[in-house]
């Protein structure tokens, strides 16, 4: 759970990726945002490796399911990082994701 009550609030979840090919492929990101509260709305930005991959409001209480494409190069050899942030701006009080 991502929790704004102080922001930004984020999450990191990582994963190890070993053998990475080389060449210039197209990595598919996706995944499943449930919003639990938020006022007024939930923003969240999600980051692979420090760089924005997706920046999304949605309504409180609702989900938001994101599929992106990456270029592989955003990948590295060993631990990769996704970061889910509720950077709690533009006027957003209370933001929780799961």
């Amino acid at each position: 759970m991502v929790d704004a009550y102080y922001a930004p609030a984020y999450r990191d979840f990582t994963t190890d990726i070993r053998h990475l090919g080389s060449g210039s492929h197209t990595v598919i990101v996706r995944g499943l945002l449930k919003g639990y509260s938020a006022t007024p709305n939930h923003h969240t930005k999600i980051y692979l490796n420090g760089y924005l991959i997706d920046d999304h409001a949605f309504p409180s209480g609702t989900e938001y399911s994101f599929n992106v494409s990456v270029p592989q190069s955003a990948l590295v050899e060993g631990t990769n990082t996704l970061r889910v942030e509720c950077p709690q701006d533009g006027g957003i009080l209370v933001d929780d994701v799961l």
